[in-house]
């Protein structure tokens, strides 16, 4: 049986945007609010607004959710995957979490590729969760929690049980660009991260105006010191994947955020 990620590559990589259009549309109003929602990105520039809209118009069907993302992101996905499996000095993880695992996609091609690892997603929107659920339960035999999480709002993380390896993929850019409690991630990243816990980061985002010169420095305050990087290429772009280990108790530095 094939793998998800051999799923959505042979599905999604010899469509063309006109046939990626053309099927969002078959779709009715699910698909065409997607296509509005990404036209407002573009015109009008990434906002808070724009972003969940475009969240929400996507994860409302399971079947637009995989479309987009699959037609967006195969690629990545691939690279992701590919990245991971050379660069990670683990060979079976015990426990992952993803932040900001939307539709759980990347989510399901991580658990098959360590199937005795458990997995877990986290993200802020309700839809995003139950439209992982769905896709999961659909597309997927390995099983994968998923929970609804806000990482910028105080508190919510302390149930959640530790992790070895932390997933961010394109998460951190909006976090930091668009909201203002950076205190409340810091104190949320050290509850979720286990003694001696790799954090690994995917910074993909197409507007100048999102980068992150600060990332090492907000992830320093949440303990976590920058080991490696290196750079992923695809055939239409390259970004930078940043790797991080949990510091121990006694090499953690008291700091906060001034």
């Amino acid at each position: 049986m094939r793998s998800f990620l051999n799923k959505i590559t042979s599905n999604f990589m010899n469509m063309t945007h006109e046939e990626y259009v053309t099927r969002l549309e078959r779709h009715g109003k699910a698909g065409l609010k997607v296509l509005d929602a990404a036209d407002k990105n573009d015109l009008e520039g990434v906002t808070p607004a724009g972003m969940r809209a475009l969240y929400r118009a996507k994860n409302k069907s399971p079947n637009v959710s995989y479309l987009v993302t699959g037609f967006c992101n195969w690629e990545i996905y691939s690279s992701i995957m590919k990245c991971l499996i050379e660069h990670l000095n683990l060979d079976q993880p015990r426990s992952v979490l993803e932040l900001g695992c939307d539709n759980g996609m990347l989510t399901l091609c991580m658990a098959e590729q360590w199937p005795k690892s458990k997995f877990f997603g986290i993200d802020r929107e309700s839809i995003s969760i139950d439209v992982a659920k769905r896709i999961s339960n659909k597309y997927s035999e390995q099983k994968v929690g998923y929970r609804k999480v806000d990482l910028c709002s105080p508190n919510t993380c302390e149930k959640l049980p530790e992790f070895d390896l932390i997933i961010a993929p394109f998460i951190f850019h909006e976090i930091i660009k668009f909201e203002q409690n950076l205190e409340a991630l810091v104190y949320n990243l050290k509850q979720i991260s286990a003694l001696g816990a790799q954090l690994v980061s995917f910074d993909r985002f197409p507007h100048p105006e999102l980068q992150l010169p600060n990332l090492d420095r907000i992830l320093e305050m949440a303990e976590f010191q920058r080991t490696s990087g290196t750079e992923i290429e695809t055939s239409l772009e390259s970004f930078p994947a940043s790797f991080y280990r949990k510091l121990h108790k006694n090499e953690a530095k008291i700091d906060r955020i001034c």
